[in-house]
């Protein structure tokens, strides 16, 4: 089984420190570890721009200019299912650690035999899939994780499965839809994806046809803001991006079935908030009496607005506060 584990931590001693504890923790278990390090969360962040595919964070939290904390609420925007470890040496971020579901803190310095066996715990849940179905697209069978599910749009009979998108054409380490690459600065959908975590659990099969690519429908589609300053930034670091990247946009696949047939495949966490319209109530932002914002990525700004059924404004938030 191979591994994929990144360090952040502003100190070289103890990045030696934790490299060295984790090749010997992967050598007594038999794992393939493929570890990066990195100096700081900027660091880290530039280089999650081009690769974001990890199965384990270890942060160290009072890092300067920007956090650990900070770094996995960014992380946390677009990848749920990583586990993050977070290196300290104070107790007062502990309750914060709630907010992006962290795994566990070690405190400075690191003991061997409890890293290891947070690491263990953390393969453990690893192992363990989302709820997924599968859909029937271009020809191909693919995986969809719940998790990746931002809303379902009704086009006659057909619906669009709108998914997270994976800015410069990233690939998750587990919920991505598909494998990816950039045309015109978009994803473009390539095949499926082969899940690195257990293929055991039970998955419902979707009956499909071939994807649409593009809106063939004359309806106006939701509405996509982004929110940018100038000069553009990155986030915290007070580096100016070489380009203004447009906001990412959902991946879509479109399969012939009604929405009330597919809503009945989907878990709780889901809801239909207009006859056109189902969505993740895990993704969702804000409710207002009109309309339910929906977060499309960990970049500030990019949300996707679509339209509450009259009627809906109460149930909604009641299944809302269930589900979160």
């Amino acid at each position: 089984m191979a591994i994929r584990i990144a360090l952040c931590d502003d100190e070289e001693e103890q990045l030696q420190n934790l490299s060295g504890l984790l090749s010997k923790w992967a050598g007594h278990s038999g794992l393939s570890l493929d570890m990066r390090t990195f100096p700081s969360a900027e660091a880290f962040l530039f280089a999650y721009e081009e690769d974001s595919a990890y199965d384990i964070l270890i942060l160290d939290i009072e890092m300067k200019d920007i956090s650990g904390m900070d770094l996995a609420r960014r992380i946390r925007k677009e990848d749920k299912r990583v586990e993050i470890l977070f290196i300290t040496s104070h107790f007062e971020f502990i309750s914060e650690g709630y907010e992006v579901d962290a795994l566990h803190y070690l405190t400075k310095p690191v003991s061997e035999k409890k890293l290891y066996a947070v690491l263990t715990k953390a393969l453990d849940r690893l192992s363990t899939e989302p709820p997924s179905l599968i859909i029937n697209c271009q020809g191909e069978t693919i995986k969809l994780y719940e998790t990746d599910i931002l809303y379902v749009e009704s086009f006659l009979h057909y619906i669009s499965i709108h998914t997270v998108p994976h800015a410069s054409g990233r690939v998750s380490s587990y919920e991505s839809p598909g494998v990816y690459s950039v045309s015109h600065g978009f994803p473009v959908h390539e095949g499926p994806k082969i899940p690195r975590a257990s293929d055991n659990s039970p998955m419902r099969q979707v009956p499909g046809t071939p994807c649409v690519s593009g809106n063939s429908s004359v309806r106006q589609g939701p509405e996509i803001t982004h929110v940018s300053g100038s000069p553009p930034m990155r986030q915290g670091s007070g580096i100016p991006h070489k380009t203004v990247p447009a906001p990412p946009r959902p991946q879509e696949y479109r399969i012939k079935e009604s929405i009330s047939a597919f809503e009945k495949k989907l878990s709780a966490d889901f809801f239909r908030i207009h006859r056109s319209y189902l969505v993740s109530l895990k993704h969702i932002t804000r409710i207002s009496r009109t309309s339910v914002t929906l977060d499309v990525s960990m970049e500030v700004g990019h949300s996707i607005n679509l339209p509450l059924a009259r009627g809906k404004y109460d149930e909604i938030n009641e299944a809302f506060i269930r589900r979160n």
